[in-house]
């Protein structure tokens, strides 16, 4: 009987995840995210920081535009 009920217990979920899958009205919205990873980026040499020269102008351009 345990087996049985465990049994029920996983195709239960397995058709929950089937309809959420198929019915997109069910899926939860993917945020937008972007990660970006720099090694070796000082902060006190990015415009966006108050530096004069222009380092990094793509970086400082999705900084303006957050």
């Amino acid at each position: 009987m345990r087996w049985f009920a465990i049994g029920i217990l996983f195709a239960g979920a397995g058709i929950a995840a089937a309809l959420a899958w198929l019915v997109p009205s069910l899926r939860a919205p993917r945020p937008n995210v972007v990660l970006t990873t720099v090694d070796t980026l000082r902060a006190d040499h990015l415009g966006c920081y108050g530096y004069e020269r222009e380092t990094s102008p793509k970086l400082e351009e999705l900084c303006r535009s957050a």
